[in-house]
């Protein structure tokens, strides 16, 4: 077995002294300290970013938020309402409602749900909260919601296949992104610090 290069007497002390180790910490610290050639790989997760302060190798985790998962959430039911009716009534007539469950939907409706939801999507994943587009696309759904449960005799079906009750969905959303985008917290993530040894050539 090759044994690992031990590193110099006053390296080790003075990497003890900066973790504050001393009597047994140290002479574990001993039995595990190893030389790691410098520059140091770090390999950090898409959430994290990397950055050297110091001659150490600090990793942050982005921060984030509750909102998140209810933006993503919402993206993802829009994408799953938008992809149904396309796959129902496909896109050679674009204004032929199709049916499923207590909705209805046509598939120039269909389209826009897509894209909504993608966006919702596109907002979700921006790391802590984006209070401002999370803001503007809940004004967008409740406000239309509104506009669609207000307006007489179902006015958007032979377009949009929406009926008044339709509507209900989206004040509803619209509303829910409204609250969580104002009220929801942010934690910020926790870092995770590297000791970066230098190589010394013999």
């Amino acid at each position: 077995m090759v044994s690992q290069p031990q590193l110099p007497q006053e390296e080790q002390e003075e990497f003890f002294e900066e973790e504050g180790l001393d009597g047994t910490h140290i002479r574990h610290a001993q039995r595990m300290i190893r030389r790691v050639p410098d520059p140091v790989p770090v390999v950090a997760a898409p959430h994290e970013h990397v950055s050297d302060v110091g001659g150490r190798t600090v990793v942050e985790r982005a921060p984030w938020s509750p909102a998140q998962f209810i933006a993503l959430g919402a993206g993802v039911l829009f994408i799953v309402f938008g992809a149904l009716t396309l796959a129902l009534g496909g896109i050679s007539d674009i204004y032929n409602p199709v049916t499923f469950g207590p909705f209805s939907r046509t598939p120039l409706m269909g389209l826009i749900e897509l894209g909504y939801g993608i966006l919702m999507l596109a907002i979700g994943s921006i790391p802590g909260i984006d209070r401002g587009g999370m803001t503007l696309i809940g004004v967008i759904a409740l406000a239309w919601g509104i506009v669609v449960v207000a307006l007489p005799a179902n006015q958007f079906y032979n377009t949009l296949g929406l009926r008044n009750a339709d509507g209900w969905l989206y004040v509803i959303v619209g509303g829910l992104l409204l609250v969580v985008a104002a009220a929801a917290p942010v934690f910020m993530g926790t870092g995770r610090v590297f000791k970066r040894v230098h190589r010394q050539d013999h």
